[in-house]
């Protein structure tokens, strides 16, 4: 993941730079420098945004119902 796709993801899920810092427990100083692209991005980090994307499609298909 690079920083371009990280910021395209925050968007996708409607979370801020400061929420994503809040909801990892992380600092907002190295949420900016991942999205800078200043800092490399932890592979947990991926992994994290990656199953937050499929839990938001899922409730999407629920609330489809």
């Amino acid at each position: 993941m690079d920083n371009e796709h990280l910021v395209a993801t925050l968007r996708e899920l409607e979370i801020t730079k400061t929420d994503l810092a809040k909801l990892t427990g992380v600092s907002k100083a190295s949420v900016s420098r991942w999205a800078a692209g200043s800092q490399p991005i932890p592979k947990w980090l991926e992994s994290w945004l990656a199953l937050s994307l499929k839990l938001k499609n899922i409730e999407n298909m629920a609330s489809l119902k």
